[in-house]
C-alpha cells in the first residue's frame, strides 16, 4: 500500500488536491447553487470575494502591484474563470469575521 499512496502523492499537486478538498467539503455540506444566485453573477459579470487581503499565501494584496496573491486569489480566479466573469474583491474588516 505504500507504493500505492506515493504514486499518488506525486501525481497530485497541493494546489489540485486543496481544489478536492473543497469541492468535496461543499458537496457533503449538502449546498447546493442556487439557479438565483448564480444568474445574479453572470448578469452582473462579476463574482464578489470577500477578504481581508493580509494573509501571505492565504490571501495578500500585494502593494507593488496591486494584485491579489496567494491561494484564495487562485481559487477565486478558478471559479471566475469557470463562470466567466471578473472578480471584485470586496475588503472585510476585523469586525465582519
Amino acid at each position: 500500500m505504500g507504493k500505492v499512496e506515493t504514486v499518488i502523492q506525486r501525481k497530485i499537486s497541493p494546489v489540485n488536491l486543496i481544489c478536492l478538498l473543497l469541492m468535496a467539503a461543499l458537496m457533503l455540506a449538502g449546498g447546493h447553487a442556487d439557479a438565483g444566485h448564480l444568474e445574479d453573477i453572470s448578469a452582473r459579470g462579476t463574482i464578489r470575494i470577500g477578504t481581508t487581503g493580509d494573509y501571505i499565501h492565504m490571501s495578500y494584496l500585494n502593494p507593488q502591484t496591486g494584485e491579489y496573491e496567494g491561494i484564495d486569489a487562485e481559487l477565486s480566479q478558478l471559479i471566475a474563470d469557470s463562470l466567466g466573469v471578473k472578480i471584485q474583491y470586496v475588503d472585510l474588516a476585523d469586525a465582519c469575521r
